[in-house]
Parts: structure tokens; C-alpha cells; sequence
């Protein structure tokens, strides 16, 4: 394993602490586990329901979802997928 930089560490952390109240909120409860098939059947069922379509489909090799725990969610596991202004990221 490669340690990480020093510098690039004092970012993380310094980000990590202006992000923490609101990415380590709660958002949610799941009363299950929800593995990746079952997530991309929900979400597909989502996009049905809010667009009032006929049909929905996610491709299964698309990472939609990492497995949903059971218990409480906090909002940093699901914004893997989030551009940060200003890093050159992408969704």
C-alpha cells in the first residue's frame, strides 16, 4: 500500500470537517438489507412511480446502489457518485 501524502491527507481532513454536518446526517431508516438487485429493481420501481412511466430500466452492471444497510443511513455513503465543486471530479 502506498501511504498517502501529507498534504493531500491535510485536505481530506480539512474537507471532511467543512462536510461533516451534512453529509453524516441521517436521512433514512431501512428496515432490510437491500442487496444490489433488489436496489436496481426498487429504483427502477422509483422512476416508474415519480415519472409516471410505462417502463424503467438500469442497466445491472451500472453501480446504481452499493448495498443498502439495515438500520440507519447517513447521507455520506450515498454521495459516492457527487461532483465537489472545484475538485475536477465527476458524477
Amino acid at each position: 500500500m502506498i501511504p498517502a501524502d501529507p498534504d493531500v491527507n491535510r485536505e481530506v481532513q480539512a474537507w471532511e470537517a467543512k462536510v461533516a454536518a451534512v453529509v453524516d446526517m441521517p436521512i433514512g431508516r431501512s428496515t432490510k438489507l437491500v442487496d444490489r438487485d433488489a436496489g436496481r429493481m426498487l429504483m427502477q420501481q422509483v422512476l416508474i412511480d415519480r415519472f409516471k412511466a410505462d417502463a424503467a430500466f438500469i442497466e445491472p452492471r451500472q453501480r446504481a446502489r452499493r448495498v443498502i444497510p439495515e438500520g440507519g443511513l447517513l447521507a455520506a455513503p450515498h454521495l459516492e457518485h457527487v461532483a465537489v465543486p472545484g475538485s475536477g471530479g465527476h458524477a
